[in-house]
């Protein structure tokens, strides 16, 4: 699968779009297949290196902290209901 993941903090040029590991489910998670991402203020702060001391998550970072698209995998028990 492919993402984009900062492996150093800095300018955008170090954003890396490539090819990781499918995650491995735990009970309870679902992965799904990103069909829209923004990349939003605190995607940039932590890009930079501006997050405060103690906030900063660790490196390698895959960026988005939201997005939509369609579950691609589960392991979670869903009940469908008409809408």
């Amino acid at each position: 699968m492919k993402a984009v993941v900062l492996e150093q903090t800095g300018g955008s040029d170090k954003l890396i779009y490539k090819e990781i590991d499918k995650p491995a489910l735990k009970e309870g998670q679902v992965l799904v297949q990103i069909k829209a991402a923004p990349i939003n203020f605190i995607d940039t702060v932590i890009r930079e290196g501006n997050m405060p001391p103690g906030m900063m998550p660790e490196l390698p970072f895959i960026s988005g902290v939201e997005g939509s698209g369609i579950i691609a995998l589960s392991r979670v028990m869903f009940r469908t209901s008409s809408l």
